[in-house]
């Protein structure tokens, strides 16, 4: 038995009607496009454009007795223009934080652009504190999700 049809509100592609109600009237595509650039802060994310959170690099810059300083940066991703389906790396993100020797308390010294929420410092400072409970703070460390 066939199976009714419908056309997409936003491209008029030809889809089920299923799809149509599961999905109000949108293919799936068209449903979860983000067609517009997101504002956050004074960073404009253009579409496509995206910041990895489940790889950060970690190096630390300056160590002193009380305590040490630490880049973390990420890389950020861009539609790919040659290809539909793929992303490309077109730079990375860099943010500084220091932890105390003596506490383990960390501080956010510079923001990493585009970091929405400090995901990407809450994961690096976790990092660091774990080599820190441990006794050592590395000179080269990553968090690496999956």
């Amino acid at each position: 038995m066939a199976e009714g049809k419908a056309n997409c509100q936003k491209c008029g592609a030809e889809i089920l009607q299923r799809t149509a109600d599961r999905n109000r009237g949108f293919c799936v595509p068209c449903r979860y496009r983000d067609d517009g650039p997101r504002v956050t802060s004074d960073v404009v994310v253009e579409r496509g454009r995206s910041l990895d959170w489940m790889c950060i690099d970690l190096r630390r810059d300056v160590e002193t007795e009380d305590y040490a300083d630490y880049f973390f940066s990420s890389s950020v991703t861009d539609k790919d223009p040659r290809f539909t389906s793929r992303s490309m790396i077109v730079g990375h993100n860099v943010g500084l934080f220091r932890i105390n020797k003596a506490t383990g308390e960390t501080e956010l010294l510079y923001p990493m652009p585009e970091d929405e929420g400090e995901r990407r410092y809450h994961s690096a400072a976790s990092t660091i504190r774990k080599h820190w409970r441990g006794g050592k703070l590395p000179e080269m460390a990553m968090f690496a999700c999956g």
